[in-house]
């Protein structure tokens, strides 16, 4: 068996058993290395996508006078490339099968094998619902009940287009029995402020929240009429059911609400208005207060709510999302974040005049060519991936502390989602652990310990730190693991069953004096075989080395 690298970021000098608070809140940033004087693609990318995206981080690095780091090195590829696409650590069978093959061309390969496994469809699923929905841990269970969580697995199965998404889950039609589309709307229950907030974070990428009461102090563009305006497309919509599931029923009349600036001591009237986009018109009456219902207004729809003639949803789809320019460069944006670390915009659900992008040029340019290939998002991923920038290592030249440039890898916080997955990659655990109550009570806490996708900074918490360290839940997961560990390798002597646990975990040997430590710790127990373990694999499964994506 070959010695894998390790990292230079992660010291082998770390304190034994030790994630300390100290440690726990302190850097985590990479240690730097000598300059390099000529960078060159492991896999050079062959599609216009990836050469134009590589060209322009590469023109921003000359100009800030930025050395990048240099390629990473396999095992460092396909770790990230498997947390990114599918959410949890590769095996040591598939890192071995990967490091073992010297076709040229095998990064390529791996890539498209992830894109089409069920895995990397059902963590984008996850990923998205987190994005789109937030974390509201008692909605987990409706949004899978009611067709949420299947709907955006087979989004990304079936590789649909963006737009066509946003469309269908905004106009909130039912197809038949096909409803899942429907909880977006559904599941914020008839909030039409709260509605207007997450579309327009979720699917433009921008936050209107601070143009509830005036126009946006710091956003000139955003105006207390887009928000407004916004609120207006879904005040006719309530939440219905029908015998063949939810709903989302719409009324022909109402909804001619006046809005107030107190800033400016004004009262308006609110229009269907959004960003760049002009005002659909709407024949406002006299006395809204007097409008009459009446069947002329609706077309019937067998089993179905009827449809308002005019229909400020269907507008609102037709006249204001189709083609809207945000809508693309929101979602490259997201794409880029969730991938690379952080956006060309940043955080990535500010995009407003007040955050200017890192490489405007580029996001302009990638946002169009999504827009021109069908809003393909499994291309828009995979010309990212494939690209030098993303498989640049994540050790820092002469752009240390310049995360915007993208000249190195950013190290990243795993999601709770694929901190819970990658356990199960490195640690034995029997299925009933996987499958008990116990398992989802350490999820739920694991979901609200690390809350966000692409954090807007990485600044470790006192919930974090305490759940590591004292969960219970997490001590009976750690005890089986041991149990079955002890079992399991009980056949192995002290140094090879190190050595498996480090590959497991970490996807390399250990260096010399962190084998020495464990040995010499475990020997100290070895009346006490199993917590000896759970204390080994709780440091291992607890470090920065194993907790990031790097």
């Amino acid at each position: 068996m070959s010695h894998l690298p390790k990292h230079d970021c992660w010291s082998s000098s770390f304190s034994w058993l030790g994630l300390s608070l100290m440690v726990f809140f302190g850097s985590t940033s990479f240690a730097q290395t000598e300059a390099i004087e000529q960078v060159t693609s492991v896999s050079p990318p062959t599609l216009e996508v990836a050469e134009y995206l590589d060209g322009q981080i590469w023109q921003r690095l000359e100009l800030e006078q930025a050395i990048p780091a240099g390629p990473c090195e396999d095992h460092e590829f396909i770790r990230r490339l498997y947390l990114d696409l599918t959410g949890q650590i590769p095996s040591v069978a598939q890192l071995d099968h990967f490091l073992a093959d010297t076709s040229p061309d095998k990064r390529e390969r791996l890539i498209e094998e992830l894109l089409a496994s069920d895995a990397h469809f059902e963590y984008f699923a996850t990923i998205f619902d987190t994005m789109l929905m937030g974390r509201k841990e008692r909605k987990l269970g409706e949004r899978k009940k009611h067709g949420w969580h299947a709907y955006l697995r087979r989004v990304f199965a079936e590789n649909r287009p963006w737009d066509q998404v946003v469309q269908e889950v905004l106009l909130a039609r039912a197809e038949g029995e096909q409803r899942g589309h429907l909880w977006y709307l559904y599941e914020r229950e008839n909030n039409h402020q709260e509605i207007a907030e997450a579309v327009a974070k979720s699917f433009f990428g921008v936050d209107i929240a601070c143009a509830q009461c005036h126009d946006h102090l710091a956003a000139e563009e955003i105006k207390q009429a887009h928000y407004w305006g916004l609120v207006g497309f879904f005040r006719r919509s309530t939440n219905a059911q029908t015998d063949q599931g939810i709903a989302i029923a719409e009324s022909a009349i109402g909804g001619f609400d006046d809005y107030a600036n107190p800033l400016l001591g004004t009262t308006e009237k609110l229009t269907l208005s959004f960003l760049l986009r002009e005002d659909v018109p709407e024949p406002r009456p006299e006395d809204p207060a007097k409008q009459e219902d009446h069947e002329s207004l609706y077309v019937a729809v067998a089993g179905e709510p009827k449809i308002p003639v005019f229909s400020r949803r269907e507008r609102f789809v037709e006249e204001i999302v189709k083609d809207h320019p945000l809508i693309a460069r929101a979602m490259v944006n997201r794409i880029w974040g969730l991938l690379l670390g952080r956006g060309l915009v940043h955080p990535i659900e500010r995009m407003d005049s007040t955050q200017a992008p890192s490489h405007p040029e580029l996001l302009d340019w990638l946002s169009d060519d999504f827009r021109r290939n069908g809003y393909n998002i499994q291309r828009m991923v995979r010309e990212v991936v494939r690209s030098e920038t993303y498989q640049r290592a994540s050790s820092k030249g002469s752009s240390a502390g310049a995360d915007h440039l993208f000249g190195s890898a950013i190290a990243r916080p795993l999601t709770a989602e694929a901190y819970l997955k990658s356990l199960q990659v490195a640690l034995p655990f029997p299925q009933e652990v996987i499958d008990s109550e116990n398992w989802q009570r350490l999820a739920a806490q694991w979901r609200r310990f690390f809350p966000e996708i692409v954090p807007t900074t990485d600044q470790a918490t006192i919930d974090q730190a305490l759940g590591l360290a004292n969960s219970p839940e997490f001590n009976v997961v750690l005890q089986a693991a041991a149990e079955q560990w002890v079992a399991e390798t009980e056949s192995l002597e002290t140094e090879q069953r190190i050595q498996l646990a480090y590959r497991r975990v970490y996807g390399r040997l250990p260096e010399t004096d962190e084998l020495s430590m464990i040995q010499a710790y475990l020997a100290r127990r070895i009346d006490r075989p199993v917590p000896a373990w759970a204390q080994v694999f709780w440091t291992l499964v607890t470090s920065a080395e194993f907790r990031y994506n790097h």
